[in-house]
């Protein structure tokens, strides 16, 4: 069931000490009272311009806007709301498939309002322990409604132990979580390396003393190997897993896919094709889902995000909330949320009300490379290498 409005200022002041959602002035005697304020963006600038918008509600994919000739209906959009603690939407809905990356424990407690059902959540491995920044995010999402994704990206060949002791903290504490193991071996971009060497045998024997681990502890217990960057080695990958003595088929896999709304069919078309030669037939999550484009540029993403719920990936996990290399959909500090944020919001409940698109199936053989894959970064890492960047 839906949190409505004030069941979620209800539970949102008890979690911070003040009501998440202000309440806007009162409307003249007779006209309705408006949800939110907005203005009209421009579409190469993201700058806002004109009168201030009065925001009475949203049917599909689109505002309810008061006007002096009545309520008239604008594109999301073509809107930018002004007060990100002001909410559009009569009710608060979340999709337990749709996701979000979100490590600021200073703001987990706002992300139901995306229309999220799981948090992805990183820090180093080192900090996943108890009482640690990282079990505190984790800990806060899963109050929040949220499921928590947990990445355990090690980064190098560690000892056996301290393989085992990362997935007991997992399995013990937070027993209802997603655990994704590593994150990208494959990858070898400057600043962006999260195996070393990219060794396919050490990273195989980290799944191995860890996939043991967790199947003694629940037999059920089916932990998701990490995205590659490259799908092309996903023979390479589980050829080390069959070498390390690995279940391949007890596993779940991740994907990752940007900047186009081709990139995921695509990569699920060559992955599938390596497992039907390895005789498995595994869930794959979609742990990351991005485009890096300025302004409305962002707008792709909501097709991107219909796309994929025509696969059959368990999860979507959008990568990510906060606009700190240009993939977010608010602010990185959350003062603003952009057009995407409340359009995705929308396709939440679309769904919601059953409008889903059938299950698509990719046919045709794709290109190696698509025109609009994402080049290798140049920005400089950041101070804290969270191992998922």
């Amino acid at each position: 069931m839906p949190l409505t409005r004030r069941e979620f200022l209800r539970l949102s002041s008890l979690a911070t000490g003040a009501a998440f959602l202000p309440n806007l002035a009162p409307a003249a005697e007779g006209e309705p009272t408006p949800r939110a304020i907005g203005k009209f963006i421009d579409r190469s600038t993201g700058q806002v311009y004109g009168d201030e918008l009065l925001i009475l509600g949203v049917s599909g994919y689109y505002y309810l806007v008061q006007t002096e000739n009545g309520v008239r209906n604008y594109p999301i959009e073509t809107i930018q709301t002004l007060n990100p603690e002001q909410f559009p939407f009569d009710s608060i809905v979340q999709d337990k498939r749709l996701g979000y990356r979100c490590d600021d424990a200073r703001f987990i407690y706002r992300l139901p309002t995306s229309g999220a059902g799981i948090n992805r959540i990183a820090f180093p491995s080192e900090d996943l322990g108890r009482g640690s920044y990282f079990d505190t995010a984790i800990t806060l999402a899963e109050g929040s409604g949220l499921r928590a994704m947990i990445v355990n990206n090690p980064g190098f060949p560690r000892d056996d132990d301290y393989y085992r002791a990362r997935c007991d903290f997992i399995i013990s504490q937070h027993p209802g979580a997603l655990l994704e193991l590593g994150n990208e071996p494959d990858n070898t971009t400057e600043g962006h390396v999260f195996w070393q060497n990219q060794d396919y045998d050490t990273f195989a024997h980290f799944i191995k003393v860890s996939q043991d681990f967790l199947y003694q502890k629940d037999p059920n217990y089916q932990p998701i190997i990490g995205a590659l960057v490259d799908v092309n080695n996903t023979g390479k990958l589980l050829t080390a897993l069959v070498t390390a003595g690995v279940n391949i088929g007890h596993l779940q896999y991740a994907v990752h896919a940007y900047q186009s709304i081709d990139d995921l069919p695509n990569r699920l078309w060559r992955m599938n094709q390596v497992f039907k030669q390895f005789k498995i037939s595994p869930q794959i999550h979609c742990t990351e889902l991005g485009a890096q484009y300025p302004y409305l540029g962002k707008g792709v993403l909501l097709n991107m995000v219909q796309r994929a719920y025509q696969t059959n990936v368990e999860s979507i996990v959008i990568h990510e909330l906060f606009d700190y290399f240009g993939f977010g959909t608010v602010s990185t500090d959350w003062t603003t949320a952009y057009p995407i944020f409340m359009q995705i919001n929308a396709l939440v409940r679309q769904l919601q009300q059953g409008i889903l698109p059938p299950v698509y199936q990719p046919t045709a053989i794709p290109t190696k490379t698509h025109p609009l894959a994402p080049k290798p970064s140049k920005t400089p890492p950041p101070l804290i290498n969270n191992g998922i960047n």
